[in-house]
């Protein structure tokens, strides 16, 4: 009788795929993104941050701060909105960031700030209202800031990427997903040292910036 040799047994691996890529944007009459603004001639710090009416829209998201040449005055600040359609996003998302297109950054202040992603709560996503103002948000979406190096001026600077935290993760729902962005001065309540008529900003492109608007991208 011959030997009869078995053939090797080989164990099946099943590999998880790899995270695949989605991407949303904001879209018109469902997710807005724009800037409120207040501008007032020499106001006081105080009024400025907190004050809600005498507010413009900007047109894009953006964030500023700009001192008046009254002493100790300013004339501008500004909070961005920025709202993504993510209806029918999948439920098991694994990771996700917010991109923005930042097409110049500009601090002619003595002090570096940065800028950072938070919760926002618009009244109508489809529709950023100057009533948002107070409602570009407090809480962080992201741990990554955007530095404003002080002397820095009209910097361009191109894609920036807020890798989003638990609290940005928990955000994204099926529907329209809301993010703000606020500098340092402005969340913290701590303006720069005065000077007349200089101006800490980031301009981002907005709803109709085509390639370079903003982007939720997810990995699930």
């Amino acid at each position: 009788m011959g030997i009869h040799i078995m053939p090797p047994l080989f164990e099946l691996v099943i590999k998880p795929r790899p995270p695949l890529p989605l991407t949303y944007y904001p879209e018109t009459g469902v997710a807005d993104a724009n800037g409120p603004r207040r501008i007032f001639v020499s106001e006081t710090w105080a009024d400025i941050h907190d004050t809600a009416s005498g507010v413009s829209l900007w047109g894009n998201p953006y964030v500023i701060v700009q001192a008046d040449d009254s002493t100790n005055k300013w004339r501008e600040l500004g909070r961005g909105i920025i709202c993504f359609n993510s209806a029918g996003r999948p439920s098991d998302i694994q990771s996700a960031k917010v991109r923005l297109y930042v097409s110049s950054r500009t601090n002619q202040f003595a002090t570096a700030t940065s800028m950072g992603l938070y919760l926002s709560t618009p009244t109508d996503p489809a529709s950023i209202a100057i009533g948002d103002y107070n409602k570009a948000g407090s809480v962080l979406a992201s741990g990554t800031h955007l530095a404003l190096s002080a002397g820095a001026y009209d910097v361009p600077l191109g894609w920036v990427e807020f890798p989003l935290n638990a609290a940005g993760l928990a955000a994204i729902v099926d529907g329209v997903s809301k993010f703000g962005i606020r500098l340092a001065w402005d969340t913290t309540n701590s303006p720069p040292a005065w000077v007349s008529l200089k101006i800490g900003a980031v301009y981002c492109s907005g709803i109709g910036g085509g390639a370079n608007k903003p982007q939720l991208v997810v990995n699930y």
